[in-house]
């Protein structure tokens, strides 16, 4: 089809429509237009079957590991991996699918490898639960892909992850499924409370399998999907989409022309770069039980241009702990957070107000007890710097500066931290004219926060262009998506 309508695009071009009967020039003329649009998808189409048939093991089987990452317990890319499962797709087809709780494949663990500093706090050996670490999805990814085969699982061909919010909104379509042995019937208005409570509390404590009921609860779910009628396919399709863009479903492959593929349509997670200013406010919840789900979070930027050119922002985000008198205990705890804001590589500290300041002790001797180094995790630590009056570690991660921090919220109460800091980059006041742009990426998996953005700059200069369209000085909108900033000043 596609060398058809190449050839007719050619055919078509060198007929001059001016020499045509009247009454068909328009058609032609639009066909003339129309035409090389149809030729463009179906090149993309061409180019994207020849790579989701791979994906679908056309050639080959290919096998994914799937993690499921718990965004009511923050982490990194997503939250908390207490499940993982295996899929084998042979030609389209589902061969065969195998999930299990994080901890059973964790025991198979022999390696003794030594952690994050903030991971110690609650694990003296990082293993797959904890390696979602890098705010960087394909970083992460291919830690727990190595922690994975390290448990005696195989070679994998990509990982595939899901936080709850992606089923919650899939289950709008499908219905209620039920689930008699376990006395429930799961909907999206239920799914995270009672399957957490069923891997909690509720379950079989002499077979001690809390993670069954999401083993037994996939097959069902996918069936489901399965019957869905052609809308409600095409529905669903949508809700992929739509949680790839808000990275409750990230993407990795092993196969570099996939993984490019995966960046390309924004599917990675990858921390983007720029060579402006940027901006990723990234938690992880080191034993703050399930309440993430109970935090409101406003993030607040303000970047000040000075007349010399030199930026300066100031970073505000607020927390505040709605749990306390919730049914279940893991809503009402305090809310612990290792808090990583990524900054454009160089930024440099001014002060930071709000946070709780720490000092690090190691669990155990880690060279007596034999463990390792990991050589990413050494090679940031290394070089990580601690901000004295604030306890800030100051530390370089997939090319941004990052600082850290303990951030604590208690049930009913709200906690502000303030980050004011230099930018390594100015306007540059020799050309006629220079731009400020600002890129903020949402933490992968996140419920959302709100955020604004306030820009300032001198009086005289004046303003060329601006994004979104009068509206970049002061910007407010729900963090659901990444965003971009930006203005163009002449002197």
């Amino acid at each position: 089809a596609l060398d058809r309508i190449a050839t007719a695009n050619q055919e078509l071009g060198q007929i001059k429509t001016s020499v045509l009967p009247a009454e068909i020039q328009d058609e032609v003329f639009s066909l003339k237009e129309k035409l090389p649009l149809i030729e463009e998808m179906l090149q993309g189409m061409e180019e994207y079957s020849d790579s989701f048939l791979k994906i679908l093991g056309q050639d080959n089987p290919r096998q994914y590991l799937l993690i499921f990452q718990n965004n009511s317990e923050a982490r990194a890319t997503g939250g908390f991996i207490g499940t993982y499962g295996l899929l084998t797709l042979d030609r389209g087809e589902m061969t065969s699918l195998f999930i299990d709780g994080i901890f059973n494949a964790d025991g198979q663990l022999r390696e003794k490898i030594i952690p994050p500093q903030p991971i110690q706090k609650i694990s003296t050996a990082w293993s797959m639960h904890d390696a979602n670490w890098f705010a960087d999805w394909p970083t992460s990814a291919g830690k727990i892909a190595w922690f994975y085969e390290k448990t005696g699982g195989p070679t994998v061909d990509g990982i595939f992850s899901l936080t709850p919010t992606a089923a919650e909104r899939l289950l709008r379509l499908t219905g209620p499924i039920a689930m008699p042995e376990y006395g429930v019937v799961l909907d999206s208005n239920n799914f995270v409370e009672l399957v957490q409570y069923e891997t909690e509390v509720d379950y079989d404590k002499t077979a001690n399998q809390p993670k069954k009921i999401l083993a037994d609860f996939a097959p069902k779910f996918i069936e489901k999907l399965a019957e869905l009628s052609s809308d409600g396919k095409k529905k669903a399709v949508e809700i992929i989409f739509d949680c790839l863009e808000q990275k409750h479903i990230l993407i990795y492959f092993k196969d570099g022309s996939l993984e490019n593929l995966a960046v390309k349509e924004g599917w990675a997670g990858e921390l983007k770069s720029t060579d402006k200013d940027y901006l990723s406010v990234v938690s992880s919840n080191i034993n703050g039980f399930k309440t993430d789900k109970m935090i409101e979070e406003t993030i607040s930027h303000q970047a000040e241009i000075q007349p010399d050119g030199g930026i300066v922002d100031t970073l505000t985000v607020v927390r505040k702990h709605q749990g306390g008198q919730t049914s279940y205990d893991w809503w009402n705890r305090v809310n612990a957070n290792y808090l990583r804001v990524y900054l454009p590589l160089g930024s440099e500290l001014i002060y930071a107000l709000g946070q709780t300041k720490e000092s690090y002790q190691p669990p155990v001797n880690y060279q007596e007890q034999g463990f390792k180094n990991d050589p990413l995790i050494d090679s940031i630590e290394s070089k990580t710097a601690i901000d004295q009056k604030t306890g800030t570690r100051i530390s370089a991660e997939n090319g941004k500066t990052v600082f850290g921090n303990w951030v604590y919220v208690s049930p009913g109460e709200t906690v502000t931290l303030t980050y004011k800091y230099k930018l390594p980059f100015k306007i540059d006041l020799t050309k006629p004219s220079d731009s400020y742009s600002l890129l903020i990426q949402k933490q992968s998996g996140s419920l959302g926060s709100k955020f604004s953005e306030q820009l300032k700059f001198p009086q005289d200069w004046e303003i060329l262009w601006q994004y979104p369209e009068a509206g970049a000085f002061n910007y407010a909108a729900d963090l659901e998506t990444d965003k971009f900033l930006g203005a163009t000043f002449k002197f």
